[in-house]
């Protein structure tokens, strides 16, 4: 439980600190996943890398998701010249 929450909690503190140093927190996300994958992947549990990859593959479709929902609403918010 301990390595999911530390795989979940450095991202996402990562992104607190850029923000609040007036940095880039999109690739401060980025340089930690990097980071995160290459150090911090091969040093957890078999049990720890499932549950992670599966939790991300939720988050990553669910927001692939609710882009496409956003697009497509706002095709028929668009007034069309008749």
């Amino acid at each position: 439980m301990t390595e999911i929450s530390m795989m979940l909690l450095c991202p996402w503190i990562s992104y607190l600190v850029a923000e609040g140093l007036n940095l880039s927190g999109i690739v401060s996300i980025l340089t930690n996943g990097l980071f995160l994958g290459y150090y911090a992947n091969s040093n957890i549990s078999q049990i720890s890398k499932d549950v992670i990859k599966t939790g991300y593959e939720v988050v990553a479709y669910s927001a692939e998701t609710i882009v496409f929902l956003f697009l497509g609403i706002g095709i028929f918010s668009i007034n069309h010249p008749l």
